[in-house]
């Protein structure tokens, strides 16, 4: 819609997501639901203090700080709240859902690559021509049904997370869908020009493969699973448009192994993600206020004449807006959040249940380092992290089965509840 449909409503549906997330807050307050857990209230906590805080500056704005809470805070408490509202049930026909648009998303991004960076198809948000990055070779990164190529990358996560999730789970989705989706991927995935969404689906397939370290026969699946997916990769690389998408795709790889000094250029950069201890000294205090580090914010302020540090990093973006107390309390905060759903989704992977520890693996990255400021970001965050909670209930819905089975069995054992029982004599 923002592309093609309605661009000159671009910036209005930029945040079409925030009158939803409050009608369902307020029908949940309503109905006695709403997640009032630890982290809803510490993030209710630093978020009410960030507000505040960053009015602080002059230079800073109601309608920045008001952009920072929307971007920080405001939309996290919807993760929690779908863990309230779904079960196993809701979450595999939304996976049903990703699967079916995956093929026809496979075709478009197809078109795409094939076209030109100036195409009406590769238009940008607001209607923009030649807004999509470069791959290599003279190609663009397509990005589908999306704004921008970052949609794909976290978009086919989620298919990867389900279809490993359907792979182990018998009967889960019907055998055509996953072959279908499957080869989807791939063609995507050779086309798309992103290492973002190569690192994604193999920080997924690890985290499976982890996963079924505790079943031998989970470990022969997946070892089944690795050679249908090596010959799909093989069948799909002789067809000619998605053989050169695997050829440009090696070519990215390989001139930003060299813009960035080799390999261990790439290691540096990831690693320096995770560690703004410049900011930490240099930014004041209080922070620069909530919001100024966004993209929307640094546009407002520029145009009032403010130009404040711009950084690339979501931690120092974080850490900017907070300043060092406060910017370190809410990467805490996330760090937190992931370590609490990893650690619970490998538990459900070590009693069987396999949905949640995908659908973390294929949020986490974007939890803990996500860039909250794209509008496209947030809302798979959000909303992946919430189907990760959602499915944790899994394995709590299963031991209070088992729960109740052992105590109905127990009170079954009772004397005088079983007249038909045979007491055996004891050897």
């Amino acid at each position: 819609m923002r592309k093609w449909l309605l661009p000159g409503m671009s910036n209005m549906l930029f945040a079409i997501r925030a009158p939803v997330a409050l009608a369902a807050y307020i029908l949940a307050l309503r109905a006695g639901v709403f997640p009032w857990n630890k982290f809803v209230g510490t993030l209710t906590l630093l978020g009410g203090l960030s507000f505040f805080v960053g009015l602080i500056p002059d230079y800073n704005t109601l309608f920045v700080s008001l952009v920072g809470v929307h971007s920080n805070f405001f939309h996290l408490p919807f993760l929690f709240l779908m863990a309230k509202v779904m079960d196993s049930e809701n979450i595999r026909k939304i996976g049903w859902f990703f699967l079916m648009l995956g093929i026809p998303m496979a075709i478009l991004m197809i078109i795409q690559f094939e076209a030109g960076p100036f195409s009406y198809i590769n238009m940008g948000a607001g209607g923009e021509e030649g807004q999509q990055l470069g791959s290599a070779m003279g190609r663009i990164r397509p990005s589908g049904l999306f704004a921008f190529s970052t949609g794909p990358a976290w978009f086919y996560s989620v298919v990867t997370a389900f279809l490993l999730y359907g792979f182990f789970t018998p009967k889960a989705f019907p055998w055509w869908l996953m072959l279908s989706s499957a080869t989807a991927l791939v063609a995507a995935l050779a086309v798309s020009g992103s290492r973002t969404l190569v690192a994604a689906v193999a920080i997924i397939t690890t985290c499976t493969l982890i996963g079924c370290c505790w079943h031998p026969r989970m470990l022969l699946k997946f070892a089944r699973l690795v050679v249908v997916l090596g010959i799909l990769g093989w069948a799909a690389s002789y067809v000619p448009v998605v053989g050169d998408g695997f050829e440009v795709l090696f070519e990215r790889f390989y001139l930003a192994s060299i813009s960035e000094g080799g390999s261990g250029g790439t290691a540096k950069r990831i690693f320096m993600s995770f560690t703004p201890d410049e900011l930490f000294f240099d930014a004041p205090m209080l922070g620069y206020g909530l919001g100024t580090g966004t993209s929307a914010g640094m546009r407002m302020l520029t145009e009032r004449g403010i130009d404040l540090m711009r950084v690339e990093g979501e931690w120092d973006r974080n850490m900017m807006e907070g300043g060092p107390i406060l910017g370190s309390l809410y990467i805490i905060w996330r760090i937190c959040l992931v370590t609490y759903l990893g650690w619970n989704a490998l538990l459900c992977a070590i009693k069987g249940h396999m949905m949640a520890l995908p659908l973390w693996a294929a949020c986490s990255l974007l939890l803990l380092l996500g860039q909250f400021g794209p509008a496209t970001n947030l809302g798979f965050a959000v909303m992946i992290g919430g189907l990760t909670c959602a499915a944790l209930r899994e394995r709590e819905v299963s031991e209070a089965v088992s729960a109740d089975e052992d105590e109905n069995a127990e009170e079954a054992e009772e004397p005088g509840q079983n007249p038909d029982r045979k007491i055996l004599p004891q050897t």
